[in-house]
């Protein structure tokens, strides 16, 4: 295919996709927004998501073209030569030098975009405090700390497809899975501390409200922690952080002071939950099966479209062949997201469910999610394709509605939080954006780095 049809192919599937995911067709349900939220906020929660859903459907095309053009032209070999003369004729070091050059490439192709997202887009809707200069600290941070290992791992492979030409894929799917589990093992300690100051909770009575809860699940407050957050966002988090013995539950800054005791217990509950059913480990392992298929995917494809660029008689690629490797990477796992998302709910709605069960607390819960929408500006209408493709938790009237379900009474009636949450002052909208004829704008969680993945919603 020739790179300006394949353009002009990416450019109406992109159109395609920004039409779907603007799409708001809200599905019926059986309690009404209108009871929990005002038309304000369901409307500038809904201006504020489709910024977002905008600019990832954007950043994601430009990623690919740029990764495309760089695989099936001639950029690929310009790039090469240019690495070659960055290793003074060591052939040895042309494959990692290549595959840092084309890291950092990816990672400010994607700066501007990430920079849109939450200094311009997060900033203008109230949501951001850090300044520009912070922020780029971070970036920094992060491509050092988390973008940077895309390097091993791309030689690893290489030299596993050039020497285990038939079982590379299941030996690298293991390799990403010891990993991973390293990271989570590490993370808290050495990555999280370079972002946040991370200290044991420092409010007493807190600590000693939520020990009851604790102890209900074999625990104590020694696990608890909170980041100081405030100092770069205004929105409300909390996650499980650690693998095996060193877990423990982190706050958000910002959630730990607004939040009323009942709210906070059900965040708690919620991470117990996530704690004891293992999710992460389950994650893990998941997510090591599902490297395995994305490897074998990817061989299949590098074979059909980089054969010419084998090196020596074991099946191996040339470092030539390496915007390829990376083209069709970030295009399985872009595809792959609507499956990952899916299991990421199936987990959060199952903690969700938990966390009733240990506090008791149905008024609490509707509480919390009510306020996380109002702090997060969570989308209360997410389009299918939104909710399908970027959510790693249900959409905020999806948990709410599984609480009240959860919680009917044996008479049928259900029971309803015990006063309506006050409303929230509003986040700063500047004038262009005050409520009035929508246009097309946009919205990972999730996260996701993680990215783009778009929830709004406590971990």
């Amino acid at each position: 295919m020739r790179v300006d049809r394949y353009l002009k192919l990416l450019i109406a599937v992109s159109v395609l996709f920004l039409f779907l995911a603007l799409s708001r067709a809200v599905a019926a349900k059986e309690i009404e927004i209108s009871d929990y939220f005002s038309r304000e906020e369901i409307e500038t929660a809904a201006r504020f998501n489709n910024k977002l859903y905008t600019l990832f459907i954007v950043k994601q095309a430009v990623l690919i073209s740029f990764l495309g053009l760089a695989a099936f032209s001639r950029l690929a070999a310009s790039y090469k030569r240019d690495a070659e003369k960055l290793c003074f004729g060591k052939r040895r070091l042309v494959l990692p030098v290549y595959a840092f050059f084309v890291v950092l490439m990816i990672r400010l192709v994607l700066l501007p975009f990430d920079a849109v997202r939450d200094l311009v887009i997060k900033g203008a809707f109230g949501l951001t405090v850090q300044g520009a200069g912070g922020w780029l600290a971070d970036q920094v941070k992060s491509f050092f700390v988390a973008d940077i290992w895309y390097v091993p791992f791309v030689v690893l492979v290489y030299m596993l497809m050039r020497r285990f030409w038939r079982s590379w894929w299941l030996i690298s799917a293991g390799a990403v899975g010891l990993a991973t589990i390293t990271w989570y093992s590490l993370a808290p300690h050495l990555v999280e501390p370079l972002f946040y100051r991370i200290t044991p909770v420092r409010s007493e009575a807190l600590r000693s409200h939520l020990d009851p809860l604790l102890q209900k699940a074999g625990l104590d407050s020694a696990v608890l922690y909170e980041a100081d957050s405030g100092k770069k966002t205004k929105e409300v988090n909390a996650y499980l952080s650690g693998l095996f013995l060193g877990r423990r539950i982190v706050l958000y800054d910002v959630l730990a002071e607004d939040a009323d005791p009942s709210e906070l217990e059900f965040v708690v509950a919620h991470e117990i939950a996530h704690w004891k059913k293992n999710h992460t480990v389950k994650g893990i392992a998941l997510g090591t099966v599902g490297a395995a298929g994305v490897f074998v995917l990817l061989g299949v494809l590098l074979k059909l479209t980089a054969g010419k660029k084998r090196q020596g008689d074991g099946g191996g690629y040339a470092p030539e062949s390496l915007p390829i490797f990376f083209f069709w990477l970030n295009v399985i796992l872009l595809l792959i997201m609507p499956v990952e998302c899916a299991v990421s709910r199936r987990f959060e709605k199952r903690a969700d469910a938990h966390a009733l069960e240990l506090t008791q607390h149905p008024d609490g819960a509707v509480r919390l999610f009510q306020k996380v929408a109002r702090k997060n500006l969570s989308d209360l209408t997410p389009p299918a394709l939104a909710r399908l493709w970027v959510y790693t938790h249900p959409p905020i009237l999806e948990r709410i509605e599984a609480a009240l379900k959860q919680a009917t009474k044996p008479d049928g009636t259900i029971s309803r939080p015990e006063a309506p949450a006050p409303p929230e002052k509003p986040a700063t909208i500047p004038e262009a954006d005050k409520p009035g004829p929508e246009i097309g704008t946009t919205h990972e969680n999730d996260d996701s780095e993680k990215g783009e993945r778009r929830d709004g919603e406590s971990d």
